[in-house]
């Protein structure tokens, strides 16, 4: 039967999956270090490398009518594999991370209770709002499940496009997010609430040209996706919602990382809580009552979306970006000083404090604060 056939597939695909979970944890873990201290340039390009390899590798292996699922999950995990021993080669000889090697191979990092604090306490809050986004997408699939076999092969490939945007949008709100962080480190209050405001409209202005790109390709985007002529017909009608969603999507996404670069993780997590769980989840149950159809469920994710954004931009407004530049100030400067006094002296917060390229030129404040000084934010 084809339930049968398709568990035999997935056990087969399974081994590989975990394999490739294990391998992609260090490969990213060392893509972040690298952004961390500078590297991002070379990062971008090594992953953009590995990605085209991994493409062309599994558009050469689906050419074959033998081919089956597990040997495009070999060639992600050789793939990853490979890399990584490439990167490693290349940060070894051009010793980029010699100062790091110690403090990775010879120290007991879990031993160390102020930094094990301090990295929990900065890292529980981000994990959280993605665990919560991506569950409520997977039970989705419980809700379309319910419709029929059809319409779960069409919602999985709508979730495949919907991540490409979500990658293209946290990317841009990556970058925000460092930028306006390093600003209210620096106390330059009036250029960190300038580059927030930027930000969003250029989150406008990236949300406007991906929904019109979106729906002038919407009779070619479904035979991306799927050479089956059904799905193509589901796909097709979702492409009007699809494109609302593309306008809803990067504009919460920047304000959810203008909230965190003020240091309000958990206001903004908590916010993502209540859209995904107060009105997606709610809402995909009524509409699958309803029979709705996808097009109910697709609604629901934008309603939960424009939820939490609308509230996260509403928060971001009403801040008082005096007072936060000062907090976030006083802790990056207790920050420094507890370097000093050794390894077990870390503080018990954190934010990211890595480069960001230069949003155009803001106007600073009283201070004259630039960012070619600003302080490393704690």
């Amino acid at each position: 039967s084809v339930t049968t056939e398709a568990i035999e597939i997935a056990n087969a695909f399974l081994p590989f999956a975990l394999a490739h979970v294990g391998v992609a944890a260090l490969d990213t873990t060392l893509h972040s270090l690298l952004d961390i201290v500078g590297l991002e340039r070379y990062s971008t390009m090594l992953k953009g490398v590995h990605s085209i390899c991994k493409f062309f590798g599994v558009a050469y292996i689906s050419l074959f009518e033998s081919a089956q699922l597990w040997m495009i999950g070999l060639w992600h995990v050789a793939m990853c594999a490979l890399f990584v021993v490439i990167n490693l080669v290349i940060v070894v000889y051009q010793q980029w991370l010699n100062q790091y090697w110690h403090g990775l191979l010879f120290s007991f990092a879990l031993a160390d209770f102020r930094a094990v604090k301090a990295f929990t306490i900065s890292s529980l809050s981000l994990s959280v709002r993605y665990m919560i986004e991506y569950c409520g997408w997977e039970a989705l699939f419980i809700f379309a499940a319910m419709q029929g076999p059809a319409e779960i092969a069409v919602w999985g490939l709508l979730g495949s496009a919907w991540d490409v945007v979500g990658d293209i949008a946290n990317a841009l709100a990556g970058a925000a997010k460092v930028r306006v962080a390093q600003l209210l480190g620096s106390q330059s209050t009036m250029a960190a609430r300038y580059s927030a405001h930027k930000t969003f409209f250029l989150a406008l202005l990236l949300a406007g040209v991906m929904s019109l790109s979106t729906y002038l390709c919407r009779e070619s985007i479904p035979g991306w996706l799927t050479q089956d002529i059904a799905l193509k017909k589901m796909l097709f009608s979702l492409v009007p919602l699809v494109c609302v969603g593309l306008f809803v999507l990067p504009f919460g996404t920047m304000a959810w990382a203008i909230l965190c670069a003020q240091g309000r993780t958990a206001l903004a997590t908590g916010m993502s809580f209540l859209g995904v769980l107060g009105v997606t989840l709610p809402l995909s149950a009524l509409f699958t009552w309803l029979n709705v159809n996808l097009e109910g469920l697709l609604s629901a994710v934008i309603a939960g979306h424009a939820t939490s954004g609308a509230l996260n931009f509403f928060f971001t407004v009403i801040s008082d970006w005096d007072k936060i530049a000062t907090t976030v100030w006083k802790r990056a400067q207790k920050s420094r000083k507890n370097k000093n006094k050794g390894p077990d002296e870390y503080p018990s917060s954190s934010s990211e404090s890595s480069s960001a390229g230069n949003m155009g030129n803001v106007p600073n404040n009283k201070d004259n604060a630039t960012s070619s000084s600003l302080p490393e934010i704690a």
